[in-house]
C-alpha cells in the first residue's frame, strides 16, 4: 500500500520512506515464514523505528510548509490591510474635495442670487 502511494506521488520518495518500505517487506516475509520470535521482534522494532522516522520527517516538512504558507498569507493580509487603509484615505480625500467644491459652488450661487435680487 505504501509503495502504491509513493508511486502516485513521487515527492514522497525519501530515504525514510524507502527504509520503511524495506522494513515492511522484511516484516511481511518474516510473518509468512517460520521464523523465530527474536527475529520477528528485531524486524518489528526496526519497522517501528522506520515508521517513527517517516512520521518525524513528514512532520518537519509539514511544519516547514505551514510556516512558509503562514508567512505568505501574513504578507498578503498586511498588503490587503494597507490597500484598504490607502483606499479609505483616498475616499476621505475625495469626500473632502467634493464637499469643498460643493461649498464653493454654493457660495457662488448665493452671490449670484444676491446680485440678482438682494431682498431675497
Amino acid at each position: 500500500m505504501i509503495e502504491d502511494i509513493v508511486a502516485t506521488d513521487p515527492s514522497l520518495r525519501t530515504r525514510a520512506v524507502s527504509d520503511l518500505i524495506e522494513s515492511a517487506l522484511a516484516l511481511g516475509r518474516l510473518a509468512t515464514s517460520e521464523s523465530t520470535l527474536e527475529a520477528r521482534y528485531v524486524n518489528s522494532t526496526s519497522f517501528y523505528e522506520d515508521t517513527h522516522d517517516v512520521l518525524r520527517s513528514l512532520r518537519s516538512s509539514s511544519e516547514t510548509t505551514l510556516a512558509s504558507e503562514g508567512n505568505r498569507y501574513g504578507a498578503l493580509a498586511i498588503a490587503a490591510l494597507l490597500l484598504t487603509i490607502l483606499l479609505s484615505f483616498g475616499l476621505l480625500a475625495a469626500l473632502c474635495l467634493t464637499r469643498k467644491a460643493y461649498a464653493h459652488d454654493l457660495d457662488h450661487l448665493k452671490a449670484r442670487a444676491l446680485a440678482i435680487d438682494p431682498s431675497t
